[in-house]
């Protein structure tokens, strides 16, 4: 697994770290309703997602794959991602960005049990 890759410059890094007393690592963190709405307050950003017509569940291709790992940027000759994240934000400032996951089930006709 690759290492976490920060954008973030360090003065603003240190400020967020200084305004959250939260230690930033691969573990889950557990915080207080309040507390994360207070962050998403001070963070947030506006957004608009963008959805692929015809694309939901199929899976990442090589350039698509790639460029999540920041190998290469996509191109014009690529096949467009199936969501794309448009957002509003300060340059050189913390930000948070909330993103409703939808993960369903589907139904094994077969033995008409749940499979992830």
């Amino acid at each position: 697994m690759g290492n976490i890759k920060s954008s973030v410059p360090s003065a603003a890094e240190d400020d967020f770290k200084q305004q959250t007393e939260l230690t930033i690592n691969r573990n889950a963190l557990k915080i207080p309703v309040e507390q994360f709405n207070s962050y998403e307050k001070r963070w947030g950003a506006l957004t608009q997602q963008l959805e692929l017509e015809g694309g939901s569940g199929t899976a990442m291709n090589k350039a698509e794959k790639s460029a999540g790992e920041g190998e290469k940027a996509l191109t014009q000759n690529d096949s467009p991602p199936q969501t794309i994240y448009r957002v509003l934000a300060k340059p050189n400032q913390p930000l948070l960005l909330t993103t409703p996951l939808s993960i369903g089930a589907q139904v094994d006709k077969a033995n008409e049990k749940l499979q992830p």
